[in-house]
């Protein structure tokens, strides 16, 4: 754990809170975290292992781009805005403090194309999604898992509220230099005047916050892969 937390601010469990027999469906989260719970994380820290179907997206330079979703063990579902078409990225399944290559288990990593939305705008944000597709599957460990998806045209504005946004900070944090995955309760709602009307907004405050399009069914895409 090197630096992240202090043993005042862990509790050791003396077995693994997931069964990896049972976690046959996707979206199921490990809400006491994997080996250990952290506990008065009052900055938003998440548990390890908490979101397994998150993930970290790199440039070549090993900087950090975006988070994502992985939607298919060869498919991962991002935002336009933070990526670039005929750039290789390298996707990180598994990774909890970017910080450090010592979490309590490894992450996994692949390359990955990126295929942006047809209609995508960079002016206007509208469709702001992407998919990429990886040069091999991850493979489901008790840290990394699928998220599921809406069933098609299920999903309305009052299915947004009291959402979590997870992800990381650009930057280590400054009080212990870690870069653990956080997450934020926040409520979605339509954006203000001069906005396309299918953009969500994310009604909290935070360090970078990102414009949703609702108006694009990741269900009509190949995600197969």
């Amino acid at each position: 754990m090197e630096a992240c937390c202090t043993e005042d601010n862990i509790d050791w469990n003396s077995e693994v809170t997931t069964d990896l027999k049972t976690k046959t469906h996707c979206g199921i989260s490990n809400t006491q975290g994997i080996y250990m719970t952290i506990v008065g994380n009052d900055e938003g820290e998440t548990q390890f292992g908490e979101f397994p179907w998150m993930v970290s997206i790199m440039d070549s330079g090993n900087r950090f781009q975006a988070a994502g979703a992985l939607i298919a063990p060869r498919v991962v579902v991002s935002i336009a805005t933070s990526l670039a078409k005929r750039v290789k990225y390298m996707v990180r399944a598994g990774h909890w403090d970017m910080a450090t290559d010592s979490d309590i288990l490894p992450y996994q990593e692949r390359s990955a194309n990126v295929v942006l939305h047809e209609g995508y705008s960079r002016d206007s944000y509208k469709n702001d999604i992407a998919l990429l597709f990886l040069n091999a599957r991850f493979y489901r460990t008790m840290h990394i898992g699928l998220i599921c998806r809406p069933p098609h045209a299920s999903v309305t504005l009052d299915d947004y509220k009291s959402c979590l946004v997870v992800g990381w900070s650009p930057y280590p944090s400054r009080a212990n230099n870690r870069q653990i995955m956080k997450s934020i309760s926040s409520n979605l709602t339509k954006c203000g005047e001069g906005t396309q009307d299918t953009l969500l907004c994310a009604i909290k405050h935070c360090e970078t916050c990102i414009i949703i399009s609702n108006d694009v069914d990741i269900n009509e895409l190949e995600v197969s892969r």
